[in-house]
C-alpha cells in the first residue's frame, strides 16, 4: 500500500523579490475558478483566445493548487540538481543534437526554450508562438539558484503541422501558412529539427527587424532570435 507520508527532502529556497525597478510585461490574468460554470467557461474561452492570439502568454490564478503543494513540487525538482551526484547525472545527459529531444538531464548551462511552434502552425498563425528570452537576474538575486517547473503539451508524433483549415474560426479570420500543406512536417519531424538545430545553426541578421537574428529550421521556416 502506498505511503501517505512525504519523504524528507531539503527545502528549496527561491530568491526573494527583487528591489530593483524592472520593466515587467503586462500579461493577461485568467481566473480558472470560472470554469465551474457554463457561463464562466464561455468567458474563459474568449479570454484565453485573446491572450493566446495577442501575447502567447498569460497568468492563471485560482488553479486549485495550494502554496504548500507548489512548494513541495519545487522541493522535489531541486533534488535532481542538489542531491544527485555528478556521476549519476552523467548517465542521463540529454544528447539533444543527436536525438532531437530535450528528454534527459541538462547541465545548468543549458537553456530551455518553449517556442510554442506547434500551436502557431496548427492555428494558421491565429495563436502566436511565444516570443521571449532568458536574461541575467537582477544583482540582488544572482547569488540564488533559479529553478523552473515546466509542463509541455505536444501534438502526437504523426500529426501534420498544417493549419486546421476546416475550422470556422480560421476560415473567418484567415490563415497564414508557413509552408504548403503538402510540405507540412509532422510534429516529430519539426520537434527533432528544431531541437537539433538549436545552438548549431548559423544565425543571420534580420533585414527587416533591428536586434533580431534569424535561423532556418525546416521547410523554409525561419525562427527569430531576439538579442
Amino acid at each position: 500500500m502506498p505511503s501517505l507520508s512525504h519523504a524528507l527532502i531539503p527545502h528549496y529556497e527561491p530568491a526573494p523579490p527583487t528591489k530593483e525597478p524592472l520593466d515587467y510585461a503586462e500579461l493577461p490574468i485568467v481566473d480558472l475558478s470560472k470554469a465551474s460554470t457554463y457561463e464562466g467557461r464561455l468567458e474563459l474561452a474568449v479570454q484565453v483566445r485573446q491572450a493566446m492570439s495577442e501575447h502567447g502568454f498569460f497568468y492563471a490564478v485560482n488553479h486549485g493548487y495550494s502554496k504548500e503543494q507548489m512548494d513541495r513540487v519545487f522541493d522535489i525538482a531541486d533534488v535532481l540538481f542538489t542531491q544527485v551526484s555528478d556521476e549519476e547525472k552523467d548517465k542521463y545527459v540529454a544528447n539533444s543534437k543527436a536525438t532531437g529531444s530535450w528528454q534527459g538531464y541538462k547541465p545548468r548551462q543549458f537553456w530551455i526554450i518553449n517556442a510554442g511552434d506547434g500551436m502557431e502552425l496548427l492555428s494558421g498563425g491565429l495563436y502566436r508562438a511565444t516570443i521571449h528570452r532568458v536574461i541575467q537576474p537582477p544583482k540582488d538575486q544572482r547569488s540564488y539558484t533559479r529553478l523552473g517547473i515546466f509542463y509541455f503539451s505536444l501534438a502526437n508524433d504523426d500529426v501534420k503541422l498544417a493549419p486546421l483549415a476546416e475550422s470556422p474560426v480560421l476560415q473567418r479570420v484567415g490563415i497564414k501558412r508557413r509552408f504548403p500543406d503538402s510540405e507540412a512536417p509532422t510534429s516529430k519531424e519539426w520537434r527533432k529539427a528544431r531541437t537539433a538545430a538549436y545552438g548549431q545553426s548559423d544565425l543571420k541578421e534580420s533585414r527587416t527587424e533591428k536586434g533580431v537574428e534569424e535561423e532556418l529550421i525546416l521547410s523554409g521556416v525561419v525562427v527569430k532570435h531576439y538579442k
